[in-house]
């Protein structure tokens, strides 16, 4: 079976970059790994979070239904994982791996649907990344309007009210380098292949 890996990234990326982190991301996978590489890239300032967020959805939902026949490795980057998880909450693609980098989504795995596609045989494993520095998530734990808008924690908090049945396949990861992370560092040009190859392995 071939495996693909999907990348999406946050807020405040313009895609007509080609040095945007899931661009590189891709060509890093397509020249570095015998796999396949693919993203979705998008328009969203801050506010617009909370407009048209279901249209992203529906395309990465449409993005994994065409991949179908794949292993599929999903890789998001802040709000980027908040698209990912619900996309795969609500259609009924096949991801063997997920990677949330510095989510902006719940970390209640409960309520955004992770127990039940991991329970359901639709997620694999999951490995979430939590830099110890993200000032970014930090003004959206102590702001009310950015929950508002839409903005979650998971990537403070890690996974919570995770299911028994599933919590072997799900690994927060903290330590090591991660604690001096902010919330974007792990793309930085220093720190970007180390990073790859942590989705890779």
């Amino acid at each position: 079976m071939n495996r693909v890996f999907i990348f999406i990234h946050g807020i405040l990326s313009n895609p007509a970059d080609s040095k945007v982190w899931d661009h590189r991301a891709v060509s890093w996978v397509n020249r570095e790994t015998p796999w396949k590489g693919d993203n979705l890239p998008y328009r969203c300032g801050v506010i617009g979070r909370a407009f048209g967020q279901d249209r992203r959805i529906e395309h990465l939902a449409a993005l994994l239904t065409y991949y179908s026949g794949d292993q599929v490795v999903l890789v998001g980057h802040s709000n980027g994982c908040d698209i990912a998880v619900k996309a795969l909450s609500q259609c009924g693609a096949i991801v063997s791996t997920l990677h949330l980098f510095n989510a902006a989504t719940s970390p209640d795995w409960q309520h955004n649907g992770m127990n039940d596609a991991m329970k359901s045989g639709r997620l694999g494993r999951a490995v979430i990344y939590c830099a110890g520095r993200d000032t970014a998530l930090a003004i959206v734990h102590d702001n009310p309007l950015a929950r508002w808008l839409g903005y979650g924690t998971l990537g403070i908090h890690g996974p919570r009210k995770v299911s028994a049945l599933v919590s072997g396949r799900v690994c927060a990861v903290r330590e090591g380098v991660w604690r001096s992370y902010g919330h974007s560092t792990c793309w930085a040009e220093s720190n970007f292949d180390a990073t790859m190859r942590l989705i890779a392995a």
